[in-house]
């Protein structure tokens, strides 16, 4: 039907490009505007041009304190920060050009997630990420990993050459945008969305109405992206 067109829209294109040997990459509005040079560092790396090329074995492995990580994601990451409770980064004559962020899964209790992996821009470090994964495995006991792979974004070889394994293929999940800005669509759960109106935030609430059709009445529409892959990565 029309909305299952609608929600599956992006993906479908990237699994047409794929077919003919095209790797798609999906930048949204905001992101171009607020995280430019980041986005530049994406389009360049997936045609395999970098500034500087950097061997892991020339590179030291060490923990990142909580100041350094926020802001090297804050410069290096499209998704900026968000909290890792392990954190672990190569240094390269003592300057952090790679880092894994490991935490406990928000999806699934019990699991443990590698919420992070960045690189300085436009920077390949090889053998970074395998350096990393092997490392944190060693000093952390962990007995797996699991992570999710944006299929808008990236194409997931450098996980498959790190020897993560897929688990499953997640579908596209969506945003909210008004005015240009994008919201994730868990702070627009129904008690949220209540909430929120309460406080005067919004303008609109129906109790015996669907998310979806509050927030259209609020003037929010739907975005899509082109779901994930999960993978995991063994002992």
């Amino acid at each position: 039907d029309e909305k299952k067109r609608y929600k599956n829209k992006q993906l479908i294109k990237t699994l047409l490009c794929e077919e003919k040997g095209i790797r798609l990459i999906h930048i949204f509005e905001d992101e171009w505007n607020t995280k430019k040079e980041i986005c530049k560092s994406i389009l360049a790396s997936s045609l395999g041009i970098y500034k500087q090329k950097i061997f892991a074995r020339k590179c030291e492995v060490k923990e990142i304190n909580l100041e350094d990580w926020k802001k090297f994601l804050h410069e290096n990451h499209i998704q900026d920060y968000t909290f890792a409770e392990y954190r672990l980064g190569l240094y390269y004559k003592d300057e952090l050009v790679q880092g894994i962020g490991i935490t406990k899964s928000n999806h699934k209790q019990g699991e443990i997630e590698l919420n992070r992996m960045v690189t300085k821009l436009n920077t390949q470090v090889i053998g970074g990420f395998s350096k990393l994964m092997n490392n944190s495995i060693k000093m952390w006991n962990f007995s797996k990993i699991y992570s999710y792979i944006s299929r808008r974004l990236f194409d997931g070889k450098g996980y498959y050459a790190s020897n993560f394994k897929i688990v499953k293929i997640n579908e596209p999940t969506y945003f909210y945008v008004k005015h240009g800005q994008r919201f994730p669509r868990y702070n627009f759960m129904k008690n949220k969305i209540k909430k929120m109106y309460d406080m005067g935030e919004l303008s609109y609430w129906n109790e015996n109405e669907t998310e979806e059709l509050i927030m259209n009445k609020n003037q929010f529409g739907k975005l899509y992206d082109c779901g994930t892959i999960k993978v995991v990565y063994y002992k």
